[in-house]
């Protein structure tokens, strides 16, 4: 409403003021507009261009940055894994939930298409549990913590998640069994930069239960999962059996054959076996869960797309509007050069050119608009820079063409201008 209110007082104030005899006597000399109304509307629409570089620039950024994202290796692949939650009593004892915890995944495991069933205090993309730790003969000083990790036997390769070298955790890793721990790559880097954490110990507090802080054998490193998002560094985490140390609240994660979903009933049903009073949470899948990590980049990501492509339709339409109204307004001097020997081509490559002087320089503002206000987007980019040169080129590049297919019919219809005809109309 404001638009339309300035840019329709503007031109009737300037027809309020107009010389009649002044304007009559332009248009019976040259047959065009006055060249103050040719260049406001030319800087018009240099100002659309630009705003249309910024809207361009700023997609082509979030756009590249959100493909980044997400072709990012999270460490594990969520494809046909089902994710609920089961909660066991509070006062349940350790015995009871080492029991139910073990039916649960026989039973899980019976069901047909199954291909992995696991429990665990977190799935791969969840963190909510760090501990502190020492290793001994190791001073650690303040960086002795890391994610804690409590998984069953299967969970590595229900998320499969790879096993770099040693071995996992299996059924036998129970209460009593030695305490085993398995350590990811991030953690070997961190604390073990010079040798190889297999074999080596790590005193961890007993998580859930009062007593003193245990020896762990490291039996296995794995590889990194990005827990904390695609975004996020791999962080150390040390991995502990969950059949060593019971939990009541569980994660179960079921990896398929086929689609996750089909066996939801089953699933449902297996755990009224195991226990009718068990409740459980919501059921989803791991891609979903995926799919919310980075459901915040790709709305932004989508949102200013759509933004962008319509700032490329309103930029043609007013190079398209410009250039017509242009050619109809020249009418005269284009039947003036043709009738003094010029070609058709000459004239369209005139109109062309009007039209790609007024996009570069629209172009030219533009970038160095969003060079400016880029910057400010930094926080939202992944692995690329604000000023990232491939952007800004098939920005440009983008807005050039645009601008030669608007030229297109106005350029035709240049071409095509009968002389004697424009001659004796004007």
């Amino acid at each position: 409403a404001a638009t339309s209110l300035v840019f329709g007082t503007l031109p009737a104030l300037r027809a309020s003021r107009l010389d009649l005899q002044d304007a009559l006597r332009q248009q019976g000399r040259s047959g065009t507009a006055s060249r103050g109304g040719e260049r406001t509307r030319r800087a018009l629409v240099a100002v659309e261009v630009a705003l249309a570089s910024v809207l361009v620039v700023g997609a082509g950024l979030l756009g590249r940055s959100f493909a980044r994202l997400a072709a990012m290796d999270q460490g594990f692949d969520p494809r046909n894994v089902l994710v609920t939650d089961v909660s066991l009593p509070r006062e349940a004892s350790y015995a009871r939930r080492a029991t139910v915890e073990r039916a649960l995944v026989e039973h899980l495991r019976a069901i047909p298409g199954v291909e992995a069933a696991a429990l665990a205090y977190d799935h791969p993309l969840s963190a909510t549990w760090s501990d502190a730790f020492a290793i001994p003969g190791r001073d650690l000083k303040d960086d002795g913590a890391a994610w804690q990790r409590i998984v069953s036997a299967d969970y590595l390769r229900a998320a499969r998640i790879p096993l770099e070298r040693g071995r996992g955790f299996t059924d036998a890793d129970d209460t009593a069994h030695p305490r085993v721990a398995l350590v990811n790559e991030a953690f070997a880097r961190r604390y073990f930069p010079d040798a190889d954490p297999v074999g080596r110990r790590l005193i961890v507090p007993a998580p859930t239960r009062p007593g003193p802080a245990e020896a762990h054998e490291i039996v296995g490193v794995v590889g990194d999962v990005r827990f904390l998002g695609p975004a996020a560094p791999a962080e150390p985490a040390f991995y502990l059996p969950i059949a060593q140390f019971p939990q009541d609240d569980l994660t179960v994660l079921v990896r398929t054959a086929g689609d996750p979903l089909a066996i939801v009933p089953a699933l449902r049903a297996a755990v009224r076996q195991v226990d009718p009073t068990l409740p459980l949470g919501r059921v989803t899948t791991l891609e979903t869960i995926e799919a919310a990590s980075v459901a915040q980049p790709r709305f932004n990501a989508l949102l200013v797309a759509v933004f962008g492509s319509m700032a490329f339709l309103l930029a043609a339409l007013g190079i398209y509007g410009l250039l017509a109204y242009t050619v109809s307004r020249r009418g005269r001097e284009i039947g003036v050069r043709l009738a003094l020997g010029a070609r058709p081509r000459d004239v369209t490559r005139m109109v062309v050119r009007d039209g790609l002087l007024v996009t570069l320089a629209g172009v030219a503002a533009g970038l160095a608009a969003s060079l400016a206000l880029s910057r400010l987007a930094r926080s939202l980019l992944f692995q690329i820079s604000p000023a990232d040169p491939a952007t800004f080129a098939g920005a440009a590049a983008a807005l050039v063409v645009v601008a030669l297919l608007s030229s297109y019919v106005p350029m035709r219809r240049a071409g095509r201008v009968d002389p004697i005809r424009a001659l004796r109309e004007d």
